[in-house]
């Protein structure tokens, strides 16, 4: 009964999210705050604002203490897609038919 849930689109769910895992989990820390930073420094400079100093230190100093709540962003997603795999296979296995029991042969002499 576990082969079935298993089989066909489990195991095409499995590897899809696997996937994401690997893509989400790729993340390094030092270069995500690189690139936060540069988004953030791009989108100030393209919205028609200079950057000074005084603006660039303090931008860096809040990404860098923002930068605990953004690592755990990837980790999140990671644990939520493992959550909703888990939570269809459950209920995959929950709605298969029930077995019947006359047709269940039992050997007690195996160890």
């Amino acid at each position: 009964m576990f082969s079935k849930l298993l089989s066909g689109e489990a195991r095409r769910t499995h590897r899809v999210s696997a996937l994401l895992l690997v893509c989400i989990s790729g993340f390094h820390s030092g270069y995500l705050l690189f690139q936060t930073a540069l988004v953030c420094f791009v989108a100030y400079t393209l919205s028609g604002h200079t950057i000074t100093p005084d603006i660039a230190f303090v931008s860096i100093s809040l990404l860098q203490l923002l930068s605990a709540p953004i690592i755990l962003i990837p980790m999140a997603i990671m644990n939520l897609i493992q959550g909703l795999v888990s939570m269809k296979r459950v209920n995959d296995f929950l709605l298969l038919e029930e077995i019947n029991t006359d047709d269940v042969e039992h050997d007690y002499n195996v160890r």
